[in-house]
């Protein structure tokens, strides 16, 4: 094949359609898969939220059940240790999910679960060593420190930021996919047109040569050496 053929090969290519056509799959494929990532990533964070729920429900059981307790004239140490411990524990699992949740890598996440596994540890510690007042105490110092530095709004503040941004960024992407749909779609219309008037054109430019063939007979053929056209 020569070189004016493979060009004459090259323009015949309805590129308009090809690269149109291509934006549309292209723009189906990746629409579909990363809307799968979205929906988990949105439902991953949405049973977090029911897990921390229902944490909170058994944190708010023994701190009510502690604070009885605890303010009993004569409190039950081994209950009130043991009330405590339940506490601090529920506490870590509610704080670890709270942050694991928010967190932005498995380090983090990590990192979150190694504090609680800490405190629960110590827990243990104080309450099989009998030592109840040091272990209310620590729960006493826990809520004290999430209540001055208001932990609990936080994490719920930060949650909330990243079900936003999970969301905004999903928007953002679903404009982008509708444009690219459009912008695909008018590229094949617009190749569809081109053709039609292409087409067109050639028909009328046909129509214009055979009309004057039949005007003049002589139109199109070779002279002679005489200069006349040959019959």
């Amino acid at each position: 094949m020569s070189k004016s053929d493979k060009l004459r090969w090259f323009a015949k290519i309805p590129w308009l359609t090809v690269i149109g056509s291509a934006l549309l799959f292209i723009s189906f494929i990746s629409q579909n898969h990363y809307k799968a990532l979205w929906t988990t990533e949105t439902q991953r964070l949405q049973r977090s939220q029911m897990v921390i729920d229902i944490a909170e429900l058994r944190m708010e059981k023994w701190l009510i059940t502690f604070i009885q307790e605890r303010r009993k004239p004569i409190p039950d140490k081994e209950m009130l240790g043991a009330y405590a411990a339940k506490l601090i524990k529920c506490n870590g699992n509610l704080l670890a999910w709270a942050d694991a949740r928010v967190a932005q890598d498995s380090t983090e996440s990590r990192a979150a679960f190694e504090a609680r596994d800490r405190l629960n540890l110590k827990a243990d510690e104080l309450l099989k060593n009998k030592d109840y007042e040091k272990i209310a105490e620590l729960a006493e110092k826990i809520l004290y420190f999430q209540t001055v530095f208001d932990i609990d709004k936080k994490q719920t503040s930060e949650f909330f930021k990243k079900i936003n941004a999970v969301n905004e960024e999903e928007n953002t992407w679903d404009q982008r996919f509708y444009y690219a749909y459009i912008l695909g779609s008018l590229m094949i219309g617009a190749q569809y047109i081109i053709q039609k008037l292409k087409a067109k054109t050639d028909e009328t430019i046909q129509n214009i040569a055979e009309n004057a063939v039949k005007t003049d007979p002589n139109i199109g053929k070779k002279p002679n050496k005489r200069g006349q056209r040959s019959q």
